[in-house]
């Protein structure tokens, strides 16, 4: 009777690992993250909330929940999983970070966005303890 040996080769998909590495260059230049929903939001909401954020320094990018949690795995950033459900953007501020939380809470109470949590300085923070009035007024 023959044996047969099964090799298996995992194949890379060359178009995935670009995508992790691209997320992981946008949150390599950035000390802070914040993670909110934005179901709900139409597209001119969205363009008003990315404009008031720019002018905060920061980006707001919808991005893959797994590329987004393989991204921070790499780069040894805390583990957020928690908040990578369902639909997430991430402002992904390259300055200080508190006016960025603050926007997105007073946007939140006029449209339907809403803060899932946040890494700042490395340090992981939930929304129901974020006061979001500045980076050294939130508590871990």
């Amino acid at each position: 009777m023959a044996q047969y040996t099964a090799e298996y080769v995992t194949k890379i998909n060359q178009d995935k690992v670009d995508s992790v590495d691209y997320v992981k260059g946008r949150f390599a230049d950035s000390p802070d993250l914040v993670f909110t929903d934005y179901r709900g939001l139409t597209v001119g909401q969205i363009t008003d909330l990315r404009q008031k954020l720019r002018d905060k320094g920061a980006d707001y990018r919808v991005m893959k929940n797994k590329r987004v949690r393989i991204a921070l795995q790499q780069l040894e950033l805390p583990d957020v999983s928690e908040y990578l459900f369902g639909p997430t953007a991430i402002a992904i501020s390259r300055e200080e970070s508190g006016p960025v939380v603050k926007e997105l809470i007073a946007m939140g109470k006029n449209m339907p966005v809403e803060l899932k949590g946040a890494i700042i300085d490395g340090r992981i923070f939930t929304a129901a303890n974020s006061c979001g009035s500045c980076r050294t007024k939130m508590k871990h």
